[in-house]
């Protein structure tokens, strides 16, 4: 292979575990969120949903690109 498609692939590589890096970072700080916010645990759980909907959908639109 030659470097620029090991770069490429390396790149590519990042880019798809953006997503998960996203869920792992936002979840351990989700009860000060809901402390600052005054949000409870159902509300904050429908954030990680949202988040999860949002990914799957730009999936469906970056996949057809």
């Amino acid at each position: 292979m030659s470097s620029t498609r090991i770069w490429h692939f390396m790149m590519l590589s990042l880019l798809i575990s953006f997503g998960s890096v996203g869920v792992v970072c936002i979840t351990p700080g989700m009860p000060g969120i809901g402390r600052y916010f005054h949000v409870n645990n159902t509300w904050l759980g429908f954030t990680i949903s949202f988040y999860l909907f949002g990914y799957a959908f730009g999936q469906l639109i970056y996949g057809a690109l």
